[in-house]
């Protein structure tokens, strides 16, 4: 746990230099994974007016789940994820990076993670839905993976 959260808080100079590259980071795939990961979750979250509990919520369980980490380390992912540091990251960067490292299976998957925060809060409106959308067009998944994940949603709580 602590050589993993020394690795995570590794991530914040990344967040804050978009040419850094920082020795922890490459030496560890998965810690750089989960910083990509949760910059994505954290940009669904972002889309509404402020960043409600049951969101961050939502995301810490999608990392735990996802990526099998343990509650804290999600916890450690989401806070750096939703640091003001993390705001400017670049989006084109973060989703080429995310596609690159992994499957197509895993990033169809991700997209019920990225529906779960938004519809954390009870409903997924239409800026969520677009976002989304454009996350899972970057990250090169057809409309048809995008409608299946968005399905999942009951209709009283999408937008269509």
């Amino acid at each position: 746990m602590i050589h993993l959260r020394w690795h995570l808080f590794a991530l914040r100079p990344l967040l804050a230099d978009k040419n850094a590259i920082h020795e922890p980071i490459r030496q560890n795939p998965f810690v750089a994974l989960l910083g990509l990961a949760g910059g994505l979750l954290a940009r669904v979250a972002r889309t509404s007016e402020g960043i409600a509990q049951t969101e961050l919520d939502a995301i810490i369980e999608a990392l735990r789940i996802g990526w099998g980490i343990s509650h804290e380390e999600a916890i450690v992912v989401a806070q750096i994820a939703l640091s003001s540091e993390s705001q400017n990251l670049d989006y084109f960067r973060l989703t080429r990076e995310f596609v690159m490292r992994c499957e197509l299976d895993e990033r169809k998957r991700f997209l019920d993670s990225l529906f779960a925060v938004a519809v954390a809060d009870g409903e997924v409106s239409p800026d969520e839905m677009d976002e989304i959308r454009e996350i899972a067009r970057s990250m090169k998944l057809s409309n048809q993976s995008f409608v299946q994940a968005k399905m999942k949603i009951p209709r009283n709580q999408r937008s269509e």
